[in-house]
């Protein structure tokens, strides 16, 4: 660590640029896992919540027939879709998913780098494993403040 205290100190961006070389494939490797998660997720949690919110057959006879009229109700059937409670809710549930998975990946990010400036020379498995634990909770809690 007194390695990169002192190279901080005396040439900053060339210290970052080393530290991110050294860093980047398993933060990348982390985001990946997060942006795989999050879309797999969402996709599931919002499938679900639209054919449980409303009949969506209205949208096949406005594309086959579409008018100026029409529009303004699309616009009804949109906000009955988006705002029953089931809806609300599903898309709740993803959101919280979403800021414990994003916490996660800021968490990993942090222990990636920690590891690196202490020269612990982790590999991305041990990594996951040391960033699954309650700082992930710590981060969300202060994000949401």
């Amino acid at each position: 660590m007194d390695v990169y205290q002192s190279e901080f100190k005396n040439e900053l961006l060339n210290t970052i640029f080393r530290l991110t070389k050294k860093t980047w494939l398993n933060i990348t490797y982390a985001y990946l896992i997060y942006t795989i998660s999050f879309i797999t997720l969402g996709g599931i949690i919002t499938a679900i919540a639209l054919m449980g919110a409303t009949d969506l057959s209205f949208f096949k006879d406005m594309m086959n027939n579409p008018s100026p009229e029409q529009s303004l109700v699309l616009i009804d059937q949109l906000s009955s879709i988006f705002f029953t409670p089931e809806f609300i809710i599903y898309f709740s549930i993803l959101m919280l998913i979403v800021l414990v998975l994003a916490s996660w990946n800021y968490y990993f990010a942090f222990n990636t780098i920690d590891s690196e400036i202490k020269n612990d020379q982790l590999t991305f498995g041990q990594l996951f494993k040391q960033s699954l634990n309650s700082g992930i909770f710590k981060l969300m809690g202060i994000t949401i403040l």
